[in-house]
C-alpha cells in the first residue's frame, strides 16, 4: 500500500463515521491542512506515530506483513488500462 492509498482509506473510513477533517486533526493532534495532505498521499513526510494515533482513533490498525512482491488488484488495474490507453482504446 503506497501512501496515497493509505491516504483514501483513512478518508473514507474518517468519512463513513461521519468524523470532519477538524475534528479528527484536533483529536490526534494534526492541522487540518496536514490531514487533508495525508488523505490525498500529498504529505511529503510523517512520522509513524502520528499515523498510528491517526488509525487508531479511526478504528483501524497499520499492519506490517512480508512483502510478496506480486502486484495488487489496484496494480493490475492500472496497468489494464495504461495497455489500453497504449494500444489508443
Amino acid at each position: 500500500m503506497d501512501l496515497t492509498e493509505f491516504g483514501q482509506t483513512l478518508r473514507l473510513q474518517r468519512k463513513s463515521l461521519g468524523f470532519s477533517q477538524q475534528t479528527v486533526a484536533d483529536a490526534v493532534g494534526l492541522a487540518r491542512p496536514t490531514l487533508s495532505k495525508i488523505e490525498t498521499g500529498q504529505v511529503p513526510d510523517i512520522g509513524i506515530r502520528k499515523l498510528m494515533r491517526l488509525a487508531e482513533h479511526l478504528g483501524l490498525r497499520l499492519i506490517l506483513e512480508e512483502d510478496t512482491f506480486r502486484p495488487t488488484l489496484q496494480q493490475l488495474i492500472n496497468e489494464n488500462r495504461q495497455e489500453k490507453q497504449k494500444r489508443g482504446r
